[in-house]
């Protein structure tokens, strides 16, 4: 069975999402939900220190030293990402 193209490229995406956010979980040393839900937050544009002071029950109350070191790493990792890819609006905020 052969998958068109665009299946291919969602599930290439999915597979590099995955890999990016376990990287960031051992480099991090949190839990992969907790990646998730700050980069997912980040992503929609909140700032740090909004993150860190009114969004605790989203990311398990990480600090606002730790969001800034999910969004430095995301958006280093990210930086190899395929063009396109939805995460990538981390490096324009």
């Amino acid at each position: 069975m052969h998958l068109r193209p665009k299946a291919c490229r969602v599930w290439k995406d999915m597979v590099i999402k995955m890999d990016i956010m376990k990287t960031l979980k051992e480099e991090l040393k949190v839990e992969k939900w907790q990646v998730e839900a700050a980069v997912k937050l980040i992503d929609e544009g909140n700032t740090i220190p909004f993150i860190a002071r009114y969004r605790k029950e989203a990311h398990g109350a990480m600090d606002d030293t730790a969001l800034a070191d999910v969004q430095a790493s995301a958006a280093a990792y990210f930086t190899t990402a395929p063009a396109g890819f939805p995460a990538q609006r981390l490096l324009t905020k």
